[in-house]
């Protein structure tokens, strides 16, 4: 749906054969200045009169016409929101290498902190892997050059866990990555949120 302007005329498109649309002319409405549609959470359609500053819903009386009805109630009203559906949510929240500018050649700590930030646990039984890669952007089930084993049980609804190994770095600039359940084993409700980084660091020779 589109207006003029000027002539004040609303219009809508009808697809007539494919990649091909036809302009149809719904109404005209001289005395007004349609600026903005608009359409709430019940799926009701609005059209802003910038000359009068008013909200008008749209009502369809028939398929060839739209028409106004100025004096119909507009109660905006906040959706409610909904709920995100039921299951864990794993995340890598911080990757930290002490020191802060490694030097090539020195183990240096590589720290990883997960959590669970769904609303359900992780099944006990429902291990999986936390991969940490460098210069490589990872990609399910490719394993990183340092890797963690955790464990379902471990992981409750909010709960947080921080991972730890050594890794010694070449010199100069490093993209640095994370990945949580490496090898999708656990059923969450969001899996595209796994993947941390680019974190870049400087390793000094």
């Amino acid at each position: 749906m589109f207006a003029d302007l000027c002539s004040g005329e609303l219009w809508t498109l009808k697809q007539s054969s494919p990649g091909i649309w036809d302009p149809i002319l719904r109404g005209t409405y001289s005395s007004t200045y349609l600026t903005s549609f608009g359409e709430d959470f019940n799926g009701e359609l609005y059209v802003v009169d910038y000359n009068s500053g008013n909200l008008y819903a749209l009502k369809v009386e028939q398929i060839a016409s739209v028409n106004f009805a100025p004096n119909a109630p507009f109660n905006p009203q906040i959706a409610t929101p909904t709920p995100p559906p039921p299951g864990p949510d794993l995340v890598v929240t911080d990757l930290t290498i002490v020191p802060i500018s490694p030097s090539a050649g020195s183990p240096a700590q590589v720290i990883v902190t997960v959590q669970n930030q769904g609303n359900l646990p992780v099944d006990p039984g429902n291990n999986f892997f936390i991969d940490f890669y460098v210069d490589t952007i990872p990609v399910p089930y490719a394993p990183g050059v340092l890797y963690w084993g955790a464990q379902g049980s471990q992981f409750g609804v909010g709960a947080i866990r921080t991972f730890s190994q050594n890794y010694t770095f070449s010199e100069g600039l490093h993209d640095l990555y994370v990945q949580v359940d490496t090898d999708q084993t656990v059923d969450e409700r969001d899996e595209t949120n796994n993947i941390f980084g680019p974190k870049i660091i400087t390793v000094n020779p």
